[in-house]
């Protein structure tokens, strides 16, 4: 399949399904997106700001007073909260909301005689969990530590026996514990956490250190730590050991996408017809699943050639048929860690 680059994001879609890559990545079709994801990337946007107020030495009495009015906007404008399932079929209850004013949804920004669905809870949510942040004066809030960057893009290059291969990611937060210390934070607004075993594993938390690492040589120390905004932060430090293991974690995950010609699904085929499971449910488009499958199917199961035109397309297909032809299998191979 096509990487051009390898991310956090990719290992984690490749490992939870490998046609979903192929969906995502290969074809670079459009999957949507979920309302758990556009809250958090609104609520990173506000602590983004606080944080390079932080980082810059300037007071933030501004953004204090306007990220309020920002969350409003973007479920007054943008209607983010009509990406809830759960907002959508939601009854009304207006009688004592301090949103509700003269017949009219403040937060929606309509009457509420014009729209189904109530957007109170997740609008409450977001804000509560914006000030559970912000209103933090201990040392676990990273912005009250020493801010050095903000939302840092990193780029590094891992060899593999003379092949480059390109990493890249995006840090939320780096702060400065002490002269011989730097810390990567990464924000987590959902509800899921890992143990602390899983993080030790997580693709995600080892690329950072291994980026910190190579962007902050000064340091003798790196700590990484998940900022689970329900939760209690979780703080990890690896050693030089775990760096190389995450080089070659990297150049097996490389070779695994790169090489696989024939995506599985995740799912299993059960009565003739495809049942999603729970997992699938909240990690895929079905309907696109099934749609962009029949025609993977057409096409024997494997990736074609993308340089290759119709009529090249059929007769390769046939010398294909005619020698040993992929078996279609659904069920997930092993994936290597």
């Amino acid at each position: 399949m096509k990487i051009h680059t390898l991310s956090a994001s990719k290992i984690k879609t490749f490992k939870q399904c490998e046609f979903k890559y192929y969906i995502e990545y290969h074809l670079a079709l459009d999957t949507g997106t979920t309302f758990a994801a556009e809250q958090g990337s609104m609520i990173h946007v506000v602590f983004e700001k606080f944080g390079e107020a932080k980082r810059d030495g300037i007071d933030h009495p501004t953004i204090e007073s306007t990220w309020y009015d920002e969350v409003l906007y973007a479920y007054r404008e943008e209607e983010l909260w009509k990406l809830s399932e759960k907002a959508l079929v939601r009854e009304k209850t207006c009688d004592g909301c301090g949103h509700f004013n003269s017949g009219d949804c403040q937060i929606a920004g309509k009457p509420i005689d014009t729209f189904a669905g109530c957007p109170k809870d997740e609008f409450a949510d977001a804000i509560w969990l914006i000030e559970k942040v912000i209103n933090d004066k201990t040392l676990q809030s990273p912005l009250n530590k020493k801010v050095v960057q903000v939302e840092q893009w990193f780029e590094l290059e891992i060899d593999d026996n003379g092949e480059k291969i390109p990493v890249v990611g995006l840090m939320d937060i780096v702060t400065e514990l002490d002269n011989d210390t730097i810390e990567v934070v990464d924000y987590k607004s959902g509800n899921y956490t890992q143990s602390y075993n899983e993080c030790l594993k997580d693709p995600q938390l080892l690329i950072y250190h291994l980026a910190a690492r190579r962007s902050y040589k000064n340091y003798r120390n790196i700590l990484v730590t998940i900022y689970y905004l329900r939760k209690k932060p979780m703080t990890l430090a690896f050693s030089p050991a775990d760096e190389r293991a995450t080089e070659n974690a990297l150049k097996k995950y490389w070779t695994l996408i790169k090489s696989n010609e024939s995506p599985r699904r995740r799912c299993d085929k059960m009565n003739g017809r495809v049942e999603f499971d729970h997992v699938c449910r909240y990690m895929c488009d079905p309907e696109l699943c099934e749609k962009t499958y029949a025609e993977f199917v057409k096409n024997g199961c494997i990736i074609l050639p993308a340089n290759e035109k119709k009529k090249e397309k059929k007769e390769w297909l046939k010398r294909l048929s005619e020698g040993s032809k992929p078996q279609m299998v659904n069920a997930p191979k092993p994936i290597i860690t």
